[in-house]
């Protein structure tokens, strides 16, 4: 990891890996030396304005993780494998509280931010939570759906509408994920590249 541009510090992705200099630039003051700060990492390049920040090493696993997030372009290294983006649009989660009040905080997470419409919210049968967010000028945009697994023990989905391309999937899933930590305060947080088995296990693809 490396300094590069100035930026604005994404400081809450990186945590005590980054700081900022006198002159503005963004940067890892701390190399990433566990399992953990290599995540965080990794999440601070997924968010760093102008490409503050980049892979400067040629790890084989951390050159897979950001190729399948699709920043090729902050890696100084090509890997050996061919990686390609990934789309991870299912978490599974504990929580303890009701499936509504988990609906209700994850569409307050969207309603509150600026050109977003919540839709069509449902709750059904206290077992699931459904609503659809869209642009407030256009007629397609994302399903949300949750349903809980077992006790405490829930699933969220996120598809596009009228199969649209799933370019803004990944936006989605970090609002998701920050409702998740920062208010409802979930845990076991996974996120899935494909469907849960048909016997309800999760298949793990990036934690």
């Amino acid at each position: 990891m490396k300094r590069v541009l100035p930026a604005a510090p994404p400081k809450r992705k990186g945590r005590a890996l980054i700081e900022h200099s006198k002159t503005g630039h963004c940067y890892f003051k701390k190399q990433p030396e566990t399992d953990g700060e290599v995540e965080h990492a990794i999440n601070a390049i997924s968010v760093s304005c102008i490409g503050a920040l980049r892979y400067g090493g040629k790890e084989e696993n951390i050159l897979r993780k950001i190729y399948e997030l699709g920043l090729n372009e902050y890696c100084d290294y090509k890997p050996i494998g061919d990686y390609s983006l990934v789309i991870r649009n299912i978490v599974t989660f504990y929580f303890g509280g009701a499936i509504n009040d988990l609906g209700k905080t994850i569409a307050e997470e969207f309603a509150n931010q600026t050109y977003y419409k919540v839709v069509d919210y449902l709750c059904e049968k206290q077992r699931e939570f459904s609503f659809t967010l869209r642009w407030a000028t256009h007629h397609s945009g994302d399903y949300i759906k949750g349903e809980i697994l077992s006790m405490y023990y829930y699933k969220i989905t996120i598809t596009k509408e009228n199969g649209a391309v799933d370019d803004t999937i990944a936006d989605r899933a970090e609002a998701v994920h920050g409702a998740l930590t920062k208010k409802l305060s979930a845990s076991n947080i996974t996120w899935h590249e494909k469907a849960i088995n048909s016997n309800g296990a999760p298949r793990p693809t990036f934690v």
